[in-house]
């Protein structure tokens, strides 16, 4: 300070000879040399209007600062509002989409179940198709076997025990029994051999019922007249004498069988049980399947049959 004032010539008090190239006192300054009586009270006014354009100066820089803290405020509240509005709009137009979408949603989801189930439905029917067309033809060559096999065994032929339609006694004889080579007859012949000269037949679209056991009129007054009678009538003890009915043979029901056709019966008896429900099978075999086949394609599997050697065993 005495350094600055030892620099200052001597005039004016105010101004306390200040140069232009130096700076104007402070407040507290001018107000010393105010007190001092060095210079005039009016060199307090452009100290303290400096101070309070500073103070102005500092007080607009904050208000500034503030309104542009209050600005940034504004703007992120703003972008927060945007935002928040867009969200909501975005949900609102994703609500009414989904709204418009739901039946056309449900229509395809509908069209897609029946979709699947009709393919299902498709899948089963050509899988039952499949097993059925399986099964049928599995089915029919079973039964073109069962026919091949019957048709050749009965074309083989067996002796049978014959009763008589005609006679005294209608006693049993001996009789070899087959199927004709055209599977249309059924012929018997005396003896144990086939003789298609002497042999009788009937023919197979004739035949209505082949029964088991004693069923005929002709069987049951055989199986009566093989049973010991409790009273003999005085003509049977008279044919006994003269050794006309001679002894009756003994008729086993397991072993009896019939051929019943159009106003005919033909009583058969086997052997054995077993060779009575061979030829019953056989018989009904042909009897119940044999129009379903063509002739010819039954005479080629049974000619199959026979040179495969497969035929020849009963079933």
């Amino acid at each position: 300070m005495s350094e600055q004032h030892a620099s200052y010539q001597r005039g004016c008090k105010i101004t306390a000879g200040a140069r232009p190239t130096l700076s104007g006192p402070t407040l507290r300054h001018a107000k010393i040399l105010v007190a001092s009586s060095r210079a005039s009270a009016r060199i307090v006014a452009p100290a303290a209007a400096t101070l309070i354009e500073r103070a102005w100066r500092k007080v607009k820089a904050e208000r500034a600062e503030w309104q542009a803290v209050l600005s940034a405020m504004t703007c992120v509240r703003e972008r927060t509002a945007a935002t928040r509005i867009v969200r909501t709009w975005r949900s609102i137009k994703a609500a009414r989409v989904l709204r418009s979408l739901v039946p056309v949603v449900t229509l395809i989801s509908a069209h897609l179940r029946g979709h699947i189930a009709r393919a299902h439905l498709r899948a089963r029917h050509s899988a039952a198709l499949l097993i059925q067309t399986a099964w049928r033809m599995v089915r029919s060559k079973l039964l073109c076997l069962q026919l091949a096999g019957a048709a050749a065994r009965l074309h083989h032929g067996v002796t049978l025990a014959k009763y008589r339609a005609t006679g005294a006694t209608h006693e049993r004889h001996d009789r070899f029994v087959w199927l004709s080579e055209d599977k249309q007859r059924l012929c018997w012949a005396a003896g144990t051999a086939r003789s298609e000269k002497a042999a009788r037949s009937v023919q197979m679209s004739a035949i209505t019922a082949v029964s088991k056991g004693v069923q005929t009129q002709l069987m049951k007054k055989m199986a009566r007249r093989a049973e010991p009678p409790k009273h003999e009538s005085l003509p049977r003890k008279v044919a006994k004498r003269v050794d006309l009915l001679g002894a009756p043979l003994p008729l086993n029901s397991a072993c009896a069988f019939s051929v019943m056709g159009e106003g005919r019966a033909v009583d058969f008896v086997a052997k054995d049980a077993d060779t009575q429900i061979a030829w019953l099978r056989d018989l009904r075999t042909i009897l119940t399947y044999g129009h379903h086949l063509e002739h010819t394609a039954a005479v080629d599997a049974i000619q199959a049959g026979g040179r495969r050697g497969s035929l020849a065993a009963a079933a």
